[in-house]
């Protein structure tokens, strides 16, 4: 799933099954200020707010979940930020992203790798660069052989040096 905010300014994250958006708005009662577009085929269920909040009052367990998930938003969106905001380069802040996102998709498996579900243009939105810098970027990295594309899949054979640009 992809999701960017009503400015032109867009961040992409990847939602899970049984993953709750607009969560923080729910329980204080605010709109919900972004906007989702899927990028797979997607089912959606619709949760009304005061059910949502009578519930969370009466289960401690659901409520300690929701809380984690709140917080766990915070630290993604904190690091989104901290991505765009210190890294000195393009190619610092795509490295981030594709380290990131292949080792949330690794864990446990031999070899670091992910699938890329955006666009260069999306990419890009979400680096704080141009379609045409992560190309560049991307193609870049592949004469470096610090990443192999094949189709969607990302390969970093050698996540250390990747790192390195990331830093």
């Amino acid at each position: 799933m992809y999701v960017a905010n009503k400015a032109d300014f867009e961040m992409a994250r990847e939602f899970k099954r049984g993953d709750i958006l607009g969560l923080s708005a729910v329980v204080s009662r605010s709109c919900y200020e972004v906007t989702a577009r899927t990028i797979a085929p997607t089912i959606l269920r619709r949760v009304l707010g005061e059910p949502f909040r009578s519930f969370l009052s009466t289960h401690v367990e659901a409520s300690l979940l929701a809380a984690q998930t709140l917080a766990e938003a915070y630290r993604a969106a904190f690091a989104d930020v901290r991505r765009l905001a210190l890294s000195g380069s393009s190619a610092a802040r795509l490295a981030g992203v594709l380290l990131e996102w292949a080792t949330a998709e690794s864990i446990g498996k031999p070899e670091m790798r992910l699938t890329m579900a955006l666009s260069h243009t999306d990419l890009g939105n979400l680096v704080g660069c141009s379609r045409e810098t992560v190309t560049r970027t991307l193609g870049e990295f592949r004469r470096r052989k610090l990443i192999v594309i094949h189709g969607a899949s990302i390969l970093i054979p050698f996540p250390e040096k990747l790192e390195r640009i990331a830093a």
